[in-house]
């Protein structure tokens, strides 16, 4: 698999956890997920999602360090999640369903399964 995420780079991913998510997303069969794509919400700001699967599902790659990025000076850790609770729900809010995994995810095989669970009620199936 990381030979298959290695040829499948496309440059956008900002981890190696983007990249091997991106990896077992064609790898499924899937199209090949827009990375970093840049969403507006009602409120006026613009967001950047990891994964966004034919606009229908867009995804976040949830690694240890982006948890501590997430936090801007005199933050705490709460107000942080607090925060990317509020950007996923305007997110939400422009459409898409949202799916969230982390590195042990990929690991165990489970985060096909669940970006599946989301995309299969809307008719998108791997090929």
């Amino acid at each position: 698999m990381v030979r298959f995420a290695l040829t499948s780079a496309t440059g956008q991913a900002e981890s190696v956890g983007e990249s091997w998510s991106c990896a077992q997303v064609i790898d499924a069969r899937y199209p090949a997920p827009r990375q970093q794509h840049r969403i507006r919400a009602a409120s006026g700001s613009t967001y950047v999602t990891d994964v966004d699967e034919e606009w229908l599902v867009v995804g976040e790659y949830d690694g240890l360090i982006k948890c501590g990025r997430l936090c801007m000076p005199g933050e705490s850790i709460a107000d942080a999640g607090i925060r990317e609770k509020l950007r996923e729900d305007e997110i939400r809010d422009t459409g898409p369903r949202f799916v969230r995994w982390t590195w042990n995810d990929l690991e165990r095989d489970a985060f096909i399964p669940r970006l599946h669970r989301r995309l299969a009620p809307l008719g998108v199936v791997a090929a």
